[in-house]
């Protein structure tokens, strides 16, 4: 082999002309070596480049939050936007990120008669995205998903047919984050966790199958800081805001506002400070939550 190697190399040689470095390179122990480091560093590159087509996390995540409030004529009452949106954020599967958003322009007011104390608050519902049906088996693409998710654990529900039919007559089991029969229908709901399904009409076979993903961020990953109290009427009673919170669970209030002197006709003006952490292979998706701001 070695003879047949230095022929090669000679008639090589002779038909394009190396420079004496190629030669002495070549020549050397350490070529081979070099090679395969480099064919592994490719490798490895080219797996890491595969990776993030497998894992759909290198899209851009965003947040939708609506916001509910509750007013109480002649008592409290409390005035926000009713949307805010987090900053979108490139998830990734190696670190975890911040998402931010402030949710400027409240405003809470005192109309009721007396002095008494009062509070406002805010929980969260938890953040979810609910993707659309993929169909697995059959030819029917009538199935969608609705709801409001309520589990701070997402997952895969599977939707079969068990008996055919009709819309209505058709029925179905569920299996997967939780077991269920059930009769097709509109906004049928899927589980207990507030996933719903709606089946167009259409003639349903015995095993035509659906799966839906619900992706969530658990609440216990925002955290809500109060900033900045302006009097806007009334006279000043050692109002002061509620501390940093960050949420155990969706029924978990933080608090905004204590008013320990609640004098008629007294407002004010604040804003809340939101901070979202994204955890490692989450789901690039439209999340959406539910802030509901409180007073009493």
């Amino acid at each position: 082999m070695k003879i047949g190697k230095k022929v090669l190399e000679a008639i090589n040689d002779a038909r394009i002309k190396r420079p004496l470095w190629y030669k002495k390179y070549h020549a050397s122990g350490f070529s081979d070596l070099i090679h395969g480091f480099i064919l592994s560093v490719a490798i490895f590159f080219l797996l890491i480049g595969f990776l993030k087509i497998l894992l759909p996390v290198s899209a851009e995540t965003g947040v939708e939050t609506t916001i509910t409030q509750s007013i109480y004529p002649n008592k409290l009452g409390v005035s926000a936007p009713l949307y805010l949106y987090f900053s979108p954020i490139v998830s990734n599967i190696f670190s975890w990120q911040n998402s931010t958003s402030i949710l400027d322009n409240i405003i809470l007011s005192n109309t009721r008669n007396g002095e008494t104390s009062w509070t406002v608050s805010v929980i969260c519902s938890g953040f979810s995205a609910i993707n659309q049906p993929v169909k697995l088996h059959g030819l029917n693409d009538t199935l969608t998903s609705g709801g409001e998710y309520t589990n701070p654990k997402g997952g895969i529900y599977t939707i079969t047919i068990t008996k055919g039919g009709n819309t209505g007559i058709a029925q179905f089991n569920v299996k997967g984050m939780e077991d269920q029969n059930g009769t097709t229908g509109t906004n049928v709901l899927i589980g207990t966790r507030g996933l719903t399904a709606t089946f167009a009409p259409a003639k349903y076979v015995t095993g035509d199958s659906w799966e839906i993903r619900v992706d969530t961020i658990p609440v216990s990953n925002l955290t809500v800081t109060p900033r900045g109290l302006t009097l806007l009427s009334g006279k000043s009673v050692n109002a002061h805001l509620g501390p940093s919170h960050t949420f155990l669970n969706r029924n978990d209030p933080a608090t905004i506002l204590v008013v320990p002197l609640g004098l008629f006709g007294n407002s004010y003006s604040t804003s809340l400070f939101l901070s979202l952490r994204i955890p490692p292979f989450t789901y690039a998706n439209k999340y959406r939550a539910v802030l509901s701001i409180t007073s009493e």
